[in-house]
């Protein structure tokens, strides 16, 4: 919700927030989804550069990181997890 008194910055943290509220924290099918509220994972590259640039938008700067867990990387580095195999986006 928008608040006439707060700043575009304020605004855009509560929009992020209600939005990870509302993402599962388990990937069961979701296109979108957080484990821990810190980044937001997605099923593919469009759709996290979709969200990165919708995020930046809001906040009106460039907040966003995107990437991804590269299952090869991830079993020679002895990492995979459940982030492994999906697109994030990090919010700094």
């Amino acid at each position: 919700m928008f608040m006439k008194n707060q700043t575009n910055t304020e605004n855009a943290e509560h929009i992020v927030q209600d939005i990870l509220r509302l993402l599962s924290e388990e990937p069961d099918g979701c296109d979108y989804w957080t484990p821990d509220g810190d980044e937001i994972l997605c099923t593919n590259e469009l759709r996290a550069e979709f969200l990165a640039d919708f995020i930046d938008a809001l906040y009106g700067d460039r907040v966003c990181c995107t990437g991804y867990y590269d299952p090869r990387d991830d079993a020679s580095n002895g990492e995979t997890d459940a982030r492994t195999g999906f697109y994030y986006v990090i919010i700094n």
